[in-house]
């Protein structure tokens, strides 16, 4: 786009020095009435010239083949260029003034040009007609279908479910009733309570009325089944509802890579001439009708069917959609927001789920990092092949600046401001030269890789880098700061990153990590969330964990004029759950060697006094594989999550839990087995939380502690005691999803009898000191099977 853009301009530049009737970028329109629409066409043209009294109409496109293949094109190889150009021509003809159309082709590989004569065409109004009245079709039926909604609301939409649980209608009331009012809430109530139900519900309702469609965002791919399931729900009683799941491409390109080019994806070629002659979208819908939405699985297979792109048909079809269900990336990351959101935020109504997730997200949008070793080897390999040695230079300048700054320093890390270590004018130059390079660089790996398939593209990895700190360094502020990584963090991946560096590029191959390098911090997620909220027709952030409400408020830049927060408490018994507390064994690091003994001893008693499925939660996956060897769990047998693993193996541990045969699940705590799993009813009888799960203590969170106490006042508070808690209220909240689920929670670590650790827990919770964990949790199941606790 950027080299397409400059060779536009030098272009139009050129021309106006070679003629004095040369005008650039003149605008024209048409206007027309068909189906009682009165339609106006507009455009701009590239170039309009008049000379000895005739006008030409000049458009200027740009391709990426040589001057031997432009050579070969005629005016039939390009028929949506040549048909801009009648249209211009058309337009012009309508007011009275007759012209002579040329199509200038420029090369972006040599700066060859190809022009092509293109006749006035007389006929073009059918053309025109018949475009339009698709148009004006699609927009009668989208017209159509919001009357429908409309009028399904005023009728009143039914609720999902049979019934309300406790409170979920008073909730519904609220969030209503504040939505109505465009406000930002922060909405707090426990697991179980009904909140995706309740929130989704009042924001149709809102919609409806309104003529707006609801974005519901997530952290993880399992939290939006349940979604579309309240959908289908919604659709099953008779709700004119439609919505749409957004994967990732990576997750439903049909090819083995994403490559989205229509010279080398046939499922983006033409992609859409096939959906409007094969009615793709309409299809799609018709496809899901009975459960609500086109999901994921449907568009797979009419994208196979029809050979076209799923992800495409996915973000055309959210365009249409009630209900779009997709990451938090769509609606907040700068790289992956959807322009359908961005060109029109009021028309949005936005549901965060598990919102306790997006301040790090946020902040992380805001931190790229710039990796010394990948740059290097984007380097050393483009300039030892003569292909691709001019796209060598910008990898060489990097890679010295990194080298220069990187490997001299004697401490592993260390942080300045932006002003103090960057000049960002050169990282602009620097960006604005590998724009100018991509598409020559993209266009040549598909013929000639530079790369082995199991390489990965150091240099498209390098450049997408580089442009995203350029990109955040525009934008930053003062709650940015710099951090330099030197290579002597972590000598095991420094070992395996040279050996695997040496094996291609023998001794000279650095012998660094891919840590090593330059990062961007970004130490306040408000700049990056603030004005998404403000720009929304409102918006519902939403948590178990939600509390303390003023962490975050200040952290998500909600405003003081709409913000409204709301917060219900348990509507479960109490006497169906036990809340203990173990503190004779610590759990902070530096005491982990010396109890580690006596806290697995304390970990297999209450799994033993446990009659069914027990969920044990460990900070870290080290603590989790160092406390194993120690666990005597009675012969229960043991699940045990794993590092990266996949959606399959994710989903068939679940299963087996869903079952409730007594099985032991060791997990981490802040992983996808402890926030965002819906289990059955009584799937879970016993979580265990090891410790409060603070996070990993690093100069970047330090950083941030420093940040949040001089703005906020409440350093520690808001760097690791509120992030870390919340992640133990999500593993506990895995047991008692319901009126009749019982079970207990048991959290091991003398931090946990600290009053600051014990606000952030849920205030409903009666938390008993316990001093035998076995008789403790053997006493509440007696009361539990003889009935008692239902008195």
């Amino acid at each position: 786009m950027q080299a397409g853009q400059t060779a536009h301009s030098q272009w139009q530049n050129a021309r106006l020095l070679e003629s004095e009737g040369f005008q650039k970028e003149v605008p024209i329109s048409y206007t027309t009435v068909i189906s009682g629409w009165e339609v106006v066409v507009s455009g701009r043209m590239d170039g309009l010239s008049f000379d000895n009294g005739v006008w030409t109409v000049e458009e200027l496109k740009s391709s990426t083949l040589p001057l031997s293949q432009l050579a070969e094109l005629q005016l039939d190889s390009v028929p949506s260029w040549r048909r801009q150009v009648e249209l211009y021509l058309f337009f012009l003809f309508k007011q009275g003034k007759i012209a002579k159309g040329r199509l200038v082709i420029i090369s972006l590989a040599d700066g060859s040009l190809a022009t092509f004569d293109v006749p006035h065409n007389p006929d073009l109004e059918a053309y025109i007609s018949s475009q339009i009245a698709f148009i004006i079709s699609e927009h009668e039926t989208r017209l159509t279908w919001l009357s429908r909604r409309h009028d399904a609301v005023v009728k009143g939409l039914p609720f999902p479910f049979p019934s309300y649980r406790k409170g979920q209608a008073e909730m519904v009331r609220e969030l209503e009733d504040a939505l109505a009012e465009e406000k930002q809430i922060l909405l707090h109530a426990p697991t179980g309570y009904g909140k995706t139900a309740a929130a989704l519900y009042a924001a149709l309702q809102v919609a409806y009325r309104a003529g707006v469609s609801v974005f519901f965002a997530t952290a993880r791919t399992t939290q939006q089944i349940v979604v579309e399931d309240t959908v289908a729900q919604l659709s099953d009683l008779g709700v004119p509802i439609r919505g749409i799941s957004i994967r990732a491409k990576e997750k439903i390109c049909l090819n083995e890579q994403v490559n989205c080019r229509p010279d080398s994806c046939r499922y983006a070629a033409q992609y859409h001439d096939k959906i409007r002659a094969n009615n793709t979208l309409a299809m799609s819908w018709e496809m899901g009708h009975e459960r609500g939405g086109a999901w994921p699985d449907d568009i797979v297979q009419l994208g196979e069917t029809q050979e076209v792109c799923p992800y495409a048909v996915s973000i055309d079809l959210a365009a249409q959609a009630d209900v779009v269900i997709g990451d938090y990336n769509y609606l907040f990351s700068p790289s992956s927001r959807l322009n359908l959101i961005d060109s029109q935020p009021k028309q949005w109504i936005v549901i965060v789920d598990e919102v306790h997730n997006l301040p790090d997200r946020a902040m992380g949008y805001g931190s790229p990092k710039l990796s010394l070793l990948h740059a290097w080897r984007a380097f050393r390999a483009c300039d030892e092949s003569m292909l691709y040695r001019p796209y060598a230079e910008p990898m060489r300048q990097l890679t010295h600046w990194l080298q220069e700054v990187c490997l001299v320093q004697t401490e592993a890390e260390h942080v300045t401001l932006i002003e103090d270590s960057i000049q960002v004018g050169w990282i602009a130059q620097l960006a604005q030269q590998i724009e100018g390079l991509a598409l020559e660089y993209a266009t040549q790996k598909i013929q000639y890789p530079l790369f082995g398939p199991d390489e990965g593209d150091p240099w498209t990895e390098t450049a997408f880098a580089l442009l995203h700190f350029h990109q955040a360094l525009t934008k930053a502020g003062e709650e940015t700061v710099v951090i330099w990584h030197h290579g002597a963090l972590d000598r095991l991946t420094r070992s395996k990153a040279a050996r695997k560096a040496r094996k291609r590029w023998g001794k000279e191959a650095p012998s660094i990590d891919t840590n090593t390098g330059v990062q961007l911090l970004c130490r306040d997620p408000v700049k990056l969330l603030a004005s998404h909220f403000k720009a929304c027709f409102g918006a519902i952030c939403m948590s178990a964990t939600a509390q303390p409400f003023d962490f975050y408020h200040d952290l998500l830049g909600l405003s003081p004029d709409r913000a409204v927060r709301i917060s219900y408490p348990s509507p479960f018994p109490p006497k169906n759950s036990l809340q203990l507390i173990v503190g004779e064994v610590s759990t902070a690091y530096r005491d982990r060697d010396r109890d580690r003994e006596r806290t697995a001893e304390l970990i297999g008693d209450a799994v033993v006094a446990t009659p069914g499925n027990v969920a044990v939660y460990f900070p870290s996956f080290k603590m989790l594989s160092d406390t194993l060897p120690h666990l005597y769990l009675d012969g229960r047998a043991v699940l045990m999550q794993q590092p990266r693993m996949t959606d399959v193996e994710r989903n068939d541990m679940l299963e087996v839990m869903r079952r409730g045969e007594g099985h032991v699940l060791l997990a981490v705590l802040g992983g996808i087995f402890s926030e965002g799993v819906d289990l059955p009813a009584e799937a879970l009888r016993c979580a265990i939380v090891v410790g409060p799960s603070l996070p990993q203590a690093s100069l970047s969170r330090r950083l941030l502690q420093e940040w949040y106490q001089e703005r906020y006042q409440k350093g520690f508070q808001y760097a690791w005691l509120v992030p870390g808690m919340a992640r133990v209220g999500q593993a506990a909240g895995r047991v008692i999803r319901g009126p009749t689920d019982t079970g207990t929670i048991v959290l091991i670590g003398q931090r946990f009898l600290r009053s600051e650790y014990q606000a952030c827990l849920p205030t409903e919770w009666t938390l008993i000191q316990s001093q035998d964990i076995s008789a403790d949790v053997n006493h509440f199941w007696g009361i539990v099977s003889s009935g008692l606790n239902k008195d």
